[in-house]
């Protein structure tokens, strides 16, 4: 078998916890006045809250001016705060077939590594309540990086911390930013089709595999 190392995004990946991101990111900017284009949300999958968060407030700043605006860090701490108590209402569900995977690839590798855009306390609150703290080596979160997704430094940072090597590691992501993250760091990357992403529109970042669903990845991986 081709990989000895195996990485894993979390929310769209193992949970399916966009919608739940966006509503709330949304709820976020409305409640505190930001004036937001409902519609720039699909640019922002596989982005850190920062990120989003940082460019949201700039383009209000730009349009209307400072008008009393919250900090960046209070957006992300109401937002977070939200976000963790709906994960605990049941408010996310795991995507089809991932926990089955997830379990099938730690005994198949040297090393597996969550690597998530997602902050420290929302990744806990969601792998806990999936009941998958266990099955990674090391966790690589948006608080870790100074550069996310697409920024290659999510995915060069795990590789370091396992001592995996790029060349025998495979990421599984489902975002176009997250693709690039990982190929940039050299990984290969099976890359899941989703409502945000059809097979098309993951194709033009040119990913190593584009699956229907996680049940099909054990075959490819064991006759890569």
């Amino acid at each position: 078998m081709k990989y000895r190392a195996f990485h894993y995004d979390m929310d769209g990946v193992l949970a399916n916890s966009e919608p739940l991101h966006e509503e709330v990111e949304k709820e976020t900017c409305l409640h505190y006045g930001l004036d937001i284009d409902m519609d720039a949300w699909s640019e922002f999958k596989g982005m850190t809250a920062e990120d989003i968060f940082r460019k949201l407030h700039r383009m209000h700043v730009l349009k209307h001016g400072d008008r009393d605006l919250p900090s960046v860090e209070e957006l992300i701490a109401h937002k977070t705060n939200i976000f963790v108590d709906r994960v605990w209402d049941g408010a996310i569900d795991p995507i089809d077939g991932a926990s089955d995977l997830v379990r099938w690839t730690y005994g198949h590798t040297d090393a597996q590594t969550l690597v998530t855009s997602s902050s420290r306390r929302v990744q806990q609150a969601v792998l806990r309540y999936l009941n998958l703290e266990r099955f990674f080596d090391d966790v690589v979160t948006g608080n870790d990086v100074s550069l996310g997704k697409p920024h290659p430094e999510p995915y060069m940072k795990a590789l370091a911390r396992v001592g995996a090597r790029a060349e025998e590691s495979l990421v599984f992501e489902d975002s176009k930013n997250g693709i690039r993250s990982a190929l940039g760091a050299r990984c290969a990357v099976m890359a899941i089709v989703s409502p945000y992403h059809s097979r098309g529109e993951l194709a033009t970042v040119h990913p190593t595999y584009i699956v229907d669903n996680w049940f099909e990845v054990p075959r490819i991986i064991e006759h890569s």
